[in-house]
């Protein structure tokens, strides 16, 4: 029994042969786009994370190579304050740390404050700081500040070991 006549419209199989594959085509295409795109979100948190971490060890690092005086040996719980005398000019730093609440719930950004004689400023030296996994301590003569910084699923963290020039 013939269910088409000659005057209705329809697809042959040929047609279906050459639709299905270019159709197959165009759906392959956009779900690699849409992969391209929830995997280049994942490497954005991955690089936002490091360039947290690597930014609040880059300041701790730099005002604990500067640093004269430091809290005694043992952990340094935050807020903690690094301080020393410019050489050049003989301006006192006094240079403190301390973890802020974010919105976000769990997560904290670590502020800098600085002290130059008295005029203060702050500056955010890293967001997305993970307090559980973030601290700093002294060992002798060296400050150990280890650091996480969590963003989405990707997290980061390092270690940094600082030498101060001289302690008091």
């Amino acid at each position: 029994m013939n269910l088409l006549h000659r005057d209705q419209q329809g697809f042959t199989l040929i047609e279906l042969l050459v639709a299905i594959p270019i159709a197959a085509l165009i759906a392959t295409a956009a779900a690699g786009g849409v992969f391209q795109i929830l995997n280049s979100t994942r490497a954005s948190d991955d690089i936002l994370a490091y360039r947290w971490v690597q930014t609040a060890g880059f300041w701790v690092s730099q005002d604990g190579i500067q640093a004269q005086s430091i809290p005694p040996e043992g952990d340094m719980p935050f807020p903690f304050t690094l301080s020393w005398t410019d050489w050049d000019d003989g301006d006192v730093h006094q240079v403190t740390y301390s973890l802020v609440s974010m919105p976000s719930g769990t997560l904290q950004r670590l502020q800098r404050q600085e002290s130059i004689d008295g005029n203060l400023t702050y500056t955010t030296v890293g967001q997305y700081i993970d307090p559980s996994q973030t601290n700093c301590k002294r060992d002798g003569n060296v400050l150990t500040f280890n650091v996480t910084a969590a963003v989405g699923r990707q997290t980061a963290t390092r270690t940094y070991e600082i030498t101060p020039r001289s302690l008091s």
